[in-house]
Formats: C-alpha cells, sequence, structure tokens
C-alpha cells in the first residue's frame, strides 16, 4: 500500500459513484450504476499484493473462533471501525443489526474496536460496552490501530466493504449513509451469488448475557423526585423508581424488551433510556436516548407518553417546532431550569436544547411557546469551543447537566462534555460559554484527556459523562467516568480534585479504599449530604457519605427479593466442529480488580449430556482446560452448565469475598462443509462482577 492507505483513494471514487446516485437523471438506473461499480473497484483494486489481514494477537468477542481473512472467504463483508464512546459510532449499530437480520446468508459483519481513550484499550471495558450496546456480531479489540493505521482510516465511525475474495470495494465515512448502505449490499450479494463466490456458511458466535433477574444492568442516570430515587437502568430498557426511605421499588416501568410504547406501566417501552429529571411532584422527563424521544412518566396516574421527537434520529440544528413534530438525536440528559423549561443534552448532535413546559421568554427577546424544542447552545460542529455568543459554541457530545442558581445573576448550567474531557458552563443570563476544567485551548483537541488533579485548564479528566452541583455547599462534583473516579470542584478558580475512586472495581468503604467502573451518573439528596451515583459497570447504586467520608451501596429491595444466590451468565455459542472429536473448553479467571485467594479452593463443576465424555469437577486455577468427548450421534444443540464456587481477594484493597457463578452454555453446532478453527471453544473470564 502507498502511503495514503485503501481508504482515502477508495473513498474518493465512491464519491464519484454517490455523486451519480444523487442526480434525479439516474433514478431509474441506481441498480446497474451500483452494480458497475462493484466491477470498477473489483478491477481497480484487485491488483495490489496487499491483504487486509487481522493480526494473531488480536482479542475477540463475539465469536467461538479467532477471525483471520481466510475465514472471511466467501462473505461479503462490512468492517466497521469505531471505538465505543462515540455516539456517531453508536448511531449506526441499529443499521449493522438490520442488515445482518436482512441478509442472513452471504454476509459477515466485523467489528474493529479502534480506541480513542486509554480506558476504552482495556479488554474488560471493551466488553462491557459491547453487552451494554448489545453487539452480537463479532468485534476484535485492535489495541494498537495496527488496521486503522495500516489502511488509512481517519475517522469514527468508517465502514469498509470487502467483496468475498478481501478486496475493498466501498467505503463509508461517518453516519448518516443507512439508505446507500443498504442498496449497496443488496446489489453486491446478489452480484456475487451470480458469480457464485459467496458461502453459504455461518460465522461461529459466541454471545454472553448477564441474566439479572430483578437487579440493575448498566445503570445510566439517577435523579430524586420528592422522595423518590429514580433510576434509569438502562440495560434493561427500563426505569426504576425507588422509596428512599426504605429503599423499596414502587415502580418498575418498561424492561420486557426496547421499544417504544406509550401508556400503562406494565406495557410502556423504552430503548436505552439515560437522563431522567424531575419537572413536577409526580412527574418526571426521560431522555430515551436510542429512541431519539424525550418520554414523560406520570407517577401518579402510571402512564407514560411521549412529549418530544418523532422517534427519527434527525440532525436539524436549529429546531423550534412543536416537539412531537422536531427529529431530536440522541438525547443524554435532561435538567430542570424552571417551572416553565427544562435543559436537555443533545449528545448525537452536540448541542444544548430547551424543551418549553409552558410559554417561555428566552435571550435577546425570543419568545417560544409550550411544548416547542430548540437549540439554545452549540453550533453542531464537534468541538470545544467556548464563546460569548452560543450560537458560535461548539460543544462535544455533552452527556451530563447540572443547575446552579445561586452564583449567577440568573444561574449557570454546568455541563459535563464528555469527549473534549471538559467540564463547561453556561451564563442563563446571556448563553456565554466558558471554561470551569479539564481540556485545552485548542478548540480542535479533542484529545487532552488525563487524570491530573488542578485547577482549570491545568486539570485533565477522561470522558466525564454527569456532574452534580450542591447548593448547600457550593460545590460541583464530576462522575469522571474513564477514570473511575469521582471529583469535586471547588473556589473561584476550579479547583479540580479527586474525592474517591482509583483504578476500576466494587469496593465500597472510606475515600481511599473505595472503588468505581465508569459511573455514569451522579445527583444529590435534598440535605446536600448524600451523593448517589449510578456505577454503570457494577451494575449498582452507591451513595458516597460527603461529611463522614464513605461510600456504601444502596442496597435496593426488588419486589420478591433475590431470584437467585447465583450470578448467572447466560452464552450462545455456534461453531463449526468436527464430531466424534475431542474439544476444549477453556476459561481462565482474569479480572481487572479482583485475584483468586490462593489460601482458599475454588472449584469448578460441569453438567452435561450423559452421552457427553467429560471430567465433571475440578480445581479452578489461573488458566483451565477442560476436555470433552462429542459421540457422532450428539444432538444439534448441546447444553452445558459450568457452576464456579471461586473465593476472590481485590487486587487494591485486600478484602476477600466468595461468590457462586453459573455459566449456562448452549453449544450450536453449524452444518459448515469445512471446519472453521480448532476444536476450542474459549469463553474468556469466568470471574463477573
Amino acid at each position: 500500500m502507498d502511503d495514503e492507505g485503501v481508504i482515502m483513494p477508495l473513498y474518493w471514487a465512491c464519491q464519484e459513484v454517490q455523486a451519480k446516485l444523487q442526480d434525479p437523471a439516474n433514478s431509474n438506473i441506481r441498480k446497474d450504476i451500483i452494480s458497475r461499480s462493484i466491477t470498477y473497484h473489483l478491477d481497480k483494486f484487485s491488483k495490489t499484493k496487499e491483504r487486509i489481514e487481522f493480526a494473531e494477537h488480536l482479542t475477540w468477542f463475539n465469536t467461538s473462533s479467532s477471525i483471520s481473512r481466510d475465514s472471511l472467504q466467501g462473505y461479503v463483508t462490512v468492517v466497521d471501525f469505531f471505538t465505543y464512546c462515540c455516539i456517531n459510532c453508536m448511531h449506526i449499530l441499529p443499521d449493522l443489526e438490520k442488515l445482518e437480520r436482512e441478509f442472513p446468508e452471504g454476509l459477515a459483519v466485523i467489528g474493529v474496536h479502534s480506541a480513542k481513550f486509554q480506558n476504552e484499550k482495556s479488554e474488560f471495558q471493551l466488553e462491557n460496552a459491547i453487552k451494554r450496546y448489545e453487539i452480537e456480531h463479532p468485534v476484535c479489540n485492535d489495541v494498537d490501530l495496527l488496521l486503522w493505521n495500516n489502511l488509512g482510516v481517519t475517522c469514527w465511525p468508517t465502514l469498509l466493504i470487502l467483496s468475498p475474495s478481501g478486496v475493498p470495494i466501498h467505503v463509508f465515512i461517518g453516519e448518516g449513509h443507512s439508505e446507500f448502505l443498504f442498496e449497496y449490499v443488496s446489489v453486491a450479494i446478489q452480484y456475487f451469488k451470480e458469480k457464485e463466490e459467496l458461502t453459504k456458511n455461518k460465522l461461529p458466535r459466541s454471545l454472553q448475557s448477564k441474566v439479572t433477574g430483578s437487579s440493575l444492568k448498566y445503570p445510566g442516570k439517577i435523579c430524586i423526585v420528592e422522595n423518590y430515587l429514580v433510576v434509569s437502568d438502562s440495560g434493561n430498557h427500563r426505569i426504576i423508581v425507588i422509596d428512599k426511605t426504605n429503599n423499596s421499588v414502587l415502580h418498575i416501568i418498561g424492561g420486557s424488551s426496547r421499544g417504544s410504547t406509550d401508556g400503562e406501566f406494565s406495557t410502556a417501552t423504552f430503548n436505552n433510556p439515560q437522563g431522567v429529571a424531575g419537572v413536577g411532584q409526580h412527574l418526571v422527563l426521560v431522555a430515551d436516548t436510542d429512541n431519539h424521544l424525550i418520554r414523560q412518566i406520570d407517577i401518579e396516574r402510571k402512564m407514560v407518553s411521549t412529549i418530544g421527537g418523532t422517534g427519527k434520529q434527525g440532525q436539524d440544528k436549529e429546531g423550534g417546532k412543536p416537539g412531537m413534530d422536531q427529529e431530536i438525536s440522541s438525547p443524554w440528559d435532561i435538567c430542570k431550569l424552571s417551572e416553565k423549561c427544562v435543559a436537555i443534552a443533545m449528545a448525537g448532535i452536540h448541542q444544548i436544547w430547551l424543551y418549553c413546559l409552558d410559554d417561555v421568554s428566552w435571550w435577546k427577546g425570543a419568545q417560544y411557546p409550550a411544548k416547542t424544542l430548540v437549540r439554545i447552545v452549540g453550533s453542531g460542529a464537534e468541538e470545544n469551543r467556548n464563546n460569548s455568543y452560543p450560537a458560535k459554541a461548539g460543544l462535544a457530545q455533552p452527556s451530563g447537566l447540572t443547575l446552579d442558581t445561586k452564583h449567577e445573576p440568573d444561574g449557570a448550567l454546568f455541563l459535563a462534555d464528555s469527549e473534549s474531557s471538559t467540564i463547561r458552563k453556561i451564563d442563563l443570563k446571556d448563553g456565554s460559554v466558558k471554561n470551569v476544567c479539564g481540556g485545552e485551548r485548542d478548540p480542535t483537541n479533542l484529545f487532552a484527556y488525563g487524570d491530573v488533579d488542578g485547577a482549570g485548564i491545568n486539570a485533565k479528566l477522561q470522558h466525564p459523562l454527569a456532574v452534580a452541583w450542591n447548593p448547600v455547599r457550593s460545590e460541583l462534583f464530576v462522575a469522571d467516568s474513564y477514570n473511575h473516579k469521582i471529583k469535586k470542584i471547588t473556589g473561584p478558580k476550579n479547583n479540580t480534585e479527586t474525592l474517591a475512586g482509583k483504578e476500576p472495581g466494587n469496593e465500597v468503604g472510606d475515600f481511599e479504599s473505595a472503588r468505581f467502573c465508569e459511573p455514569g451518573g451522579i445527583c444529590f439528596s435534598q440535605d446536600g449530604n448524600i451523593l448517589y451515583v449510578a456505577d454503570t459497570n457494577n451494575h449498582c447504586i452507591k451513595q458516597i457519605n460527603i461529611q463522614a467520608g464513605t461510600v456504601e451501596l444502596f442496597d435496593i429491595k426488588f419486589p420478591g427479593g433475590k431470584v437467585s444466590d447465583d450470578n448467572v451468565v447466560l452464552h450462545k455459542i455456534d461453531v463449526a466442529l468436527c464430531l466424534d472429536k475431542e474439544i476444549t473448553l477453556k476459561f481462565n479467571t482474569k479480572h481487572p480488580d479482583l485475584k483468586l485467594n490462593t489460601d482458599a479452593k475454588s472449584t469448578w463443576n460441569l453438567e452435561v449430556a450423559s452421552d457427553v465424555q467429560v471430567d465433571k469437577t475440578g480445581k479452578l486455577d489461573e488458566d483451565n482446560s477442560i476436555a470433552i468427548k462429542l459421540s457422532s450421534n450428539v444432538l444439534k444443540t448441546i447444553q452445558i452448565d459450568l457452576r464456579c464456587k471461586v473465593y476472590l481477594c481485590s487486587k487494591s484493597s485486600g478484602l476477600c469475598l466468595a461468590k457462586s457463578i453459573l455459566h449456562k452454555i448452549e453449544l450450536n453446532i453449524l452444518d459448515n462443509t469445512q471446519q472453521l478453527d480448532a476444536n476450542i471453544i474459549n469463553l474468556g473470564s469466568v470471574i463477573t462482577n
């Protein structure tokens, strides 16, 4: 490859094709043009001697076999270069999911995780992200950006399309290409099918999901409404309302499946809800993020209704329409500004919007009628640009909001600007945007992140997702998510210091020993003494007692109590195996903050069908292998239960605990004509949070 790599020369060639498709005169010959473009790209790029290869050392997820270039022979392959912090990357995941449903044969979708932030390089954190966003196609962790650099990728997301022989034939940079992507893949599959170059085999899958029962799953945001603690249980697609006096769950709203159904609590549905805000004694607004909607929960009437958004992701940068007619994009947080309006962090288009609960008089005499959705801050450009004029300021995926009504003439709105790793302040008197801490002076540099306490831009954060103002103490608190810390900002110089947290973990105790894992939401009790934390990747709510200097688990009491004493994990594994031969089940006990207690005996126990030959029990070590012999008449689907009794100790605090973990494995043997890999099933780590 030359210094440009593959991507940019291919991109400009593809732009010529797409320009033709946008010409109305060509509307009746789109498929013919696309077919010719495939031939053109094959002729142009098949002559290169370079092949796109996946390095052997890459860690793979969602597949029972490591994937090589040869594994993709016979598939039209969509290679998605993404980083899990990126909202634009999240936006195309539904398209990739739909592609796989529409083309069950002849298509392979592969994710290449090319991390922006240091924290994202962690296999443990990436695996959490894959589960959180319900990604089911195979994903590799390209920690060293080998493919990114070799191919000349420059932007997240980038979709590279490969022919069945591995030739790059098209590239899409950024989002917003859904319609043409489906047209292109459809014609490409038909084209190569007629040439008999497609395989009927399926790539082996290995899907893992935690059985949460009544527990939380990747909680996103939290808020206080009267005596309620309201939690967006994002991974379960539901909202939970808790009586704060006794920790008992009063209402579970949604959760049966992803959806956007309004109505009674028992039938309403959400899709990755995030921000929640009380706007009345019994009313809660919800940023229903992946539905691109604003929802309202009436706790007294037990009803859910949609008040903003059409359900279609929009790129309108100004708004100003009635809420139900306005397309919006990935609302991530909501903050009540007054009895008349709320602010919305519109992460998908890097802006702050206003929803009017009543008629509102705004800056420079602007008048907005009730139920209007309108932009108030942000140009839409993804930048760290502060400005006296709110429409010219540049934000970068704002993800958290909180209000201070004390120190400005008309108050200030603080925001966690995640992609610029900054905390910003919007003066509610005139809309001017200023830096509080983090980042640097170059507004185009979105890589000025780190973990440094200090004042103003001398402080460094890593992808903060939430802020909470304490009106009693006049202090601002930050969920510095990718540093796994809670920080506070004080004084006129905005001095930033760590309150609690170090490396990722799940310990409680004093500030020194407490640990968090990508906390995504925080809010204060009315008296300002307790900071509630949605500890996202630990699937729990913690409470920080500011006066006592302690961190405790907020023990939520669900109806019916605990479902099981086990932590249960489901595995659905597709494998191309040779029957009547020995296979190996491999697993380990690796974990970022836990290790085996060598003074205790950790064990595993296997339960499997009687016609399968296998050792049933064994001692659990750091690396484990179990030999399994399948008979030739074994069923196509095999159920295996792997129960682990594990004695663990914290790497940081030394505290020890015992856990019972049940891995329920559904092994589905594919009808592939040839074996795709050695007879090895790799479960990865069997330790769960």
